[in-house]
């Protein structure tokens, strides 16, 4: 009865730890029946066009301005987040703010251009009011190749701001349009999420349940097989098989015995038959007593034999009978409590799947009553929003705060490029005059430059405000969407919760961020949700209730005992019986001496009967020679049974638990692995997770970023607009260019009347060859001579002031030149005091040529 107890002790620990490992993660590889049609995640598509590569480098400005979401970072923000933002210190704002150095500095710079610019305008328009600039009429222009330079640079300035403006109103387009549209990729993305989330849960129980099932089996089996397989062990190790083969071969040894004792009977008769008819002093009878005696020997010995053989089975019989009574009656209390060991696997089963189905309520929960009203206020929200007149206000605002300054600078900026274009295209043998056209054009660069000035910073302005809107949102979308180590996830406290392991109510932490990497590593769902650490068990509490059931089992199989109680001399009198035949057996003559008095017939017959005699002693005694070996060894084993019976047994129980173990061991890896293989690869749930951020980061807010970056390169064109819009109106406000003198004719100057000038040309040999005639009313022949050749050489020195000029030849007698004021201006000196009544005061070699006071030449 202790026995039996014991083994109902050893089933019970077994299963206390089994149903765990159970849970751990199922059993062998089963046919994957779960996987239905795997619902297809939408192909959501953020692209734009060919504007695409520009809201990419806008984008990429903005995350590589981000900082690095390093551990710290994330301990601050934890930090913050737990106390509510309620505490947050000084130390850590100035953290938080030296970490955003690359945003502050970019808007500081911005700032600095918003207040800078206007500022340097107010400069410019009064210094402009007041004449300077570089435009007053002493500036000495600019070359054709300088100009040309400065052209092309503007052309390609202005090309940029056109460009540049386009975009914006391309991005601005595209922002607008992804506010009005944004409810349909929102509504995709969530009927996405609530289609694969149920899906995966769903497979995820299906497999869970499939391979527990299956686990609970093959464990149940293995607990039906150890006591069978320990009690074998036992039977084998005392020698139960052994005495059982005795019992199924003592048949034919039965029946050889018995037949041997019947042809000894036979054998007998017929001697006597024999002796009967022979002399009385005949050899052949004194022949025939000896081989009755051996043959009465052999039947006492033989039946002997037989009744201690019989005697020894009956004992064996009896001692198998109740050692198969005993192990029917284990057998029988295994089964009962296996039948309660099946009660408690359903237990654990039916915990296991409430489990697996509060999950699945929760899951619906979550997906369908909270993304259903998140749906819900979305689209109230985006209806309110396309409904609210701030919107149109706010468009129509971004449109002209950029459109309006640019047109108005651009406009008059093209018109001056044509206008300084069409001058690199005029002959410089022509009067280099300042039209009124270039004039016009010249004040129209200054008020472009103007309008740059003042307005320019507006521009800058929507670039600083959009520039703040586009970092904020890639400061969300870099840590949640971009940030493939996923830090912030797997640290964020509102993004992890605690599952409780149905069976031993372990704590298992299951991280949002974690479950996410693991389904971007293309990994199970099992796996990414920690299936191998929710429902496994702790290594030392495993050990520790093997090691109990070990101790009770081998106790309970210590105390199952098999020793018979047979009389020890059986054995030995079957040993001296065997002797007795084999002795008999070598006395025995089968060769029996004919005599004339006998029938031939009869000694043959007599002599094949003391032959057969022979034959069956020898072959009973063969059959029963390996039986008794088999005894004694029985004998042995028993009687050694009281003293290493419990070694034994220990030795036994402890393979028999190593083996088991073994084998649950790879069941419950098989399982896992059979888990981490065959339920759904999670990618899609990663892919879902990104659409998300291709909804807010990029269909709505790539435009974002292509505001800020259009508008911030549209105010920065403005400075190189400025700048060269001031070298261009110079040179339209030019009035005396830089000239080759030895490419210019020397003009011979007669009387003017009211400032007139009349020139000839000094190549022709005569002064009567007029060049030029522009309000001269004098005949040819009163034109003064031209200047000789020795005047020349200082001819590009000269500048005369006064409304009359004369030219004087010192070879002939000339009118003299009355009140004129003169200034002698020689490569060599300088003799800005020098004043004259008439020419002949000078000496020859500081004649000079008169010109009017306007400081024109006329070029060939």
């Amino acid at each position: 009865m202790r026995g039996d107890v014991m083994a109902l002790s050893l089933n019970c620990h077994l299963f206390s730890v089994l149903p765990l490992f159970v849970v751990v993660n199922g059993l062998s590889r089963v046919e994957n029946d779960c996987v239905g049609v795997v619902p297809t995640v939408s192909s959501f598509s953020e692209s734009y066009g060919g504007i695409d590569n520009f809201y990419n480098l806008a984008e990429g400005v903005a995350s590589r301005l981000q900082p690095n979401f390093d551990e710290e970072i994330v301990e601050r923000l934890m930090r913050i987040y737990d106390s509510a933002f309620n505490n947050i210190s000084s130390d850590d704002a100035t953290f938080f703010i030296k970490k955003q150095t690359a945003a502050i500095a970019v808007l500081i710079v911005c700032a600095a251009f918003i207040i800078g610019l206007p500022i340097a305008g107010i400069c410019f328009c009064s210094y402009r009011i007041c004449g300077k600039c570089g435009a007053n009429r002493e500036q000495t222009g600019s070359s054709k190749c300088m100009l040309c330079m400065y052209l092309s640079l503007l052309i390609g300035t202005l090309t940029i701001i056109v460009l540049a403006v386009f975009l914006y109103a391309l991005s601005v387009q595209h922002a607008t349009n992804a506010i009005e549209t944004i409810d349909q990729p929102a509504d995709t993305v969530i009927k996405d999420a609530q289609q694969m989330v149920t899906f995966m849960t769903d497979d995820l129980s299906c497999n869970t349940n499939a391979t527990i099932s299956n686990l609970f089996t093959q464990i149940q089996d293995a607990l039906i097989a150890l006591p069978v397989d320990v009690i074998k062990r036992f039977k084998q190790q005392y020698g139960y098989y052994n005495a059982n083969a005795i019992i199924i071969s003592s048949d034919e040894v039965k029946r050889s015995l018995n037949g041997t004792v019947v042809s000894i009977d036979e054998a007998e008769r017929m001697l006597k038959a024999l002796m009967n008819v022979l002399p009385a002093e005949s050899d052949t009878l004194q022949q025939l007593r000896i081989c009755l005696s051996v043959l009465s020997d052999l039947k006492q010995a033989t039946v002997k034999m037989r009744t201690n053989y019989y005697s020894a089975l009956r004992q064996l019989s009896i001692a198998i009978n109740n050692a198969d009574q005993k192990i029917q009656d284990s057998k029988t209390t295994i089964e009962r409590t296996l039948v309660e060991v099946t009660r408690k696997m359903n237990e654990a089963s039916a915990k296991i799947d409430e489990f697996i189905g509060g999950m699945k309520a929760a899951v619906d929960v979550v997906l369908r009553n909270g993304t259903s009203d998140m749906v819900e206020r979305l689209k109230e929200v985006h209806a309110n929003l396309n409904e609210s007149p701030v919107k149109a206000i706010l468009i129509k605002t971004l449109y002209v705060a950029v459109a309006v300054p640019c047109l108005v600078i651009v406009l008059p900026a093209v018109l001056v490029t044509i206008c300084a274009t069409s001058r690199l295209f005029i002959r410089e043998d022509i009067p280099s005059e300042r039209s009124s056209c270039s004039s016009f054009f010249g004040h129209l660069a200054t008020f472009a430059i103007s309008v740059a000035f003042i307005f320019g910073w507006i521009v800058m302005l929507v670039a600083s405000i959009g520039f703040i809107g586009g970092y904020s949102i890639e400061t969300v979308c870099h840590p949640l969407f971009h940030d493939h180590t996923m830090q912030l996830l797997k640290n964020v406290p509102a993004l992890s919760i605690n599952v409780t392991n149905p069976l031993n109510r372990q704590q298992v932490a299951l991280n949002i961020g974690e479950a996410l990497d693991e389904c971007r590593q293309e990994n199970t769902i099992f796996a990414a949700l920690k299936g191998d650490q929710l429902m496994n068990l702790d290594a030392t509490s495993i050990e520790e209730n093997l090691d109990a059931a070990r101790i009770q089992a081998i106790d309970a199989f210590a105390n199952f005992d098999l020793t018979p109680s047979w009389p020890t001399d059986t054995l030995t009198h079957i040993n001296k019986a065997l002797d007795n035949i084999q002795e008999s057996v070598q006395r025995l003559d089968t060769s029996l001496t004919s005599h004339s008095s006998l029938n031939e017939n009869s000694t043959v017959e007599a002599e094949n009967r003391l032959k057969l005699v022979k034959r069956s002693l020898l072959n009973a005694t063969g059959l029963l020679s390996p039986q008794v070996r088999r005894l004694k060894i029985i004998g042995e084993l028993w009687a050694k049974s009281s003293t290493s019976h419990r070694k034994q047994a220990e030795s036994i129980i402890n393979e028999q638990f190593e083996r088991i173990t073994a084998n649950i061991t790879a069941y419950i890896q098989h399982a896992k692995d059979s888990l981490l293989s065959e339920t759904l690869n999670c990618r899609p749930v990663y892919d879902t997770w990104q659409n998300v951020g291709s909804v807010f980061c990029g269909y709505l807010g790539r435009p974002a970023q292509g505001i800020w970056s259009s508008a911030a390169v549209t105010a920065l064109c403005f400075i190189p607009l400025i700048i060269l819009l001031m070298l261009i109106s110079k040179y339209l406000f030019r009035m005396k260019p830089n000239y080759d003198r030895g490419m210019y004719l020397y003009p011979t100057i007669s009387t003017l009347h009211g400032g007139s000038i009349c020139a000839y040309d000094s190549s022709s040999g005569t002064s009567d060859v007029p060049l030029v005639r522009s309000g001269c009313d004098l005949a040819p022949s009163r034109i003064l001579p031209r200047f000789p050749a020795h005047q020349r050489q200082h001819s590009n020195a000269f500048y005369g002031y006064g409304n009359s000029a004369y030219n004087h030849d010192a070879d002939s007698e000339r009118p003299h030149l009355y009140n004129a004021r003169l200034m002698n201006r020689f490569p060599e000196s300088r003799n800005s005091h020098l004043y004259a009544s008439t020419v002949n005061d000078h000496p020859s070699s500081e004649r000079f040529h008169a010109q009017r006071a306007d400081n024109r030449w006329w070029q060939r």
